[in-house]
């Protein structure tokens, strides 16, 4: 199954500070259905898959630049690769369950309080302790009324120190798992050789046909994507040349 990759510390990142923790529950929650519906666009009449987004600030949205404004009134939604850019260490990710965001449990938390669930999560994976976060970090991100919102939604365990993410009801799919982003997958046997018979199996620089290799245009360490318009042949000295400049 499909999951949104949530990285470290994005509580940090620009845009989610200027948004508000209204409009970053929102965010993810349209993240999540777009990743998930394998668009990076919603329209006008469809960006609700959560309920209460229609509470939130559009405009904040879009001036944080979380929402791109796109034709028809549509919005493009940046993916979470996108945002991060060179921001951030690899490493340490929640892989978050397409149900967290239209879950019983999140709805009766609300926008807000799911907004400070994303970034207090962020946060923890900063820390030796992923999944924790102490009382006092978790004031800093947000109100007692948003605390108390989740604790009372069972989205949170209290202890005496601080609040554990409680992993849902659903044991073979819990909110969010564990898991690393500094290995990456090997791209698909199926699409590499789409691109090479796309590209004419010789480099689209030099034209040579030896020491081929697949290159991402905007470089995979930078959140460029494993895809056809984002793929192309170049040999072996044409790509050293680039490195990882974004050309």
């Amino acid at each position: 199954m499909s999951r949104f990759v949530l990285p470290a510390g994005i509580d940090s990142w620009p845009e989610f500070r200027a948004a508000g923790l209204t409009q970053v529950g929102a965010f993810m929650a349209v993240a999540i259905w777009a990743h998930n519906a394998n668009t990076g666009r919603v329209g006008k009449g469809t960006w609700r898959p959560y309920r209460s987004v229609g509470g939130c600030d559009v405009n904040r949205l879009v001036s944080a630049g979380l929402w791109i404004p796109a034709p028809d009134g549509a919005y493009d939604i940046p993916s979470m690769a996108m945002l991060r850019g060179t921001r951030g260490r690899r490493g340490a990710v929640f892989k978050l369950s397409r149900r967290l965001p239209d879950g019983v449990e999140a709805h009766r938390a609300g926008l807000p309080a799911l907004g400070l669930w994303f970034l207090a999560a962020s946060w923890s994976l900063t820390t030796d302790s992923p999944g924790y976060i102490p009382t006092a970090e978790a004031l800093k991100l947000g109100k007692q009324k948003h605390i108390a919102a989740l604790w009372d939604s069972k989205m949170w365990r209290v202890d005496e120190h601080g609040f554990h993410m409680a992993q849902g009801p659903l044991e073979w799919d819990p909110w969010w798992k564990l898991a690393r982003d500094d290995e990456r997958a090997p791209i698909p046997p199926q699409l590499r050789r789409a691109i090479y018979e796309r590209d004419g199996w010789k480099c689209v620089k030099c034209g040579s046909t030896e020491h081929l290799a697949l290159d991402h245009i905007y470089p995979w360490s930078k959140g460029g994507p494993d895809t056809a318009e984002n793929l192309r042949v170049l040999c072996r000295t044409c790509n050293g040349a680039k490195g990882a400049r974004i050309e």
